[in-house]
């Protein structure tokens, strides 16, 4: 597996993710959640291949499915479901 097969598995991540969180942001939102994605899995695949000094196919797919997943869930955690509603908006 190369550094190019990375970003495709990264916009699957992402938009599984944007659809687990019932396509949050609409259009928008899909293209910016596939883009966090694409950009964890290439991420995550270069990282490997540093640490690894070029490493094998397997661990460029294992770097690209964790920055893939990490993006996830930093999406899921920032962006959430339920709106968050601050304290000014209570009173």
């Amino acid at each position: 597996m190369s550094l190019v097969v990375s970003g495709p598995l990264g916009l699957v991540f992402g938009f599984v993710t944007w659809a687990a969180l019932c396509g949050r942001g609409g259009f928008f939102g899909l293209v910016l959640f596939s883009f966090f994605g694409a950009v964890g899995a290439v991420a995550g695949a270069q990282a490997m291949e540093a640490a690894f000094s070029g490493g094998s196919d397997r661990l460029l797919a294992l770097g690209a499915m964790g920055g893939g997943i990490l993006a996830s869930l930093t999406e899921v955690l920032a962006f959430g479901r339920a709106p968050r509603i601050g304290w000014l908006a209570r009173n």
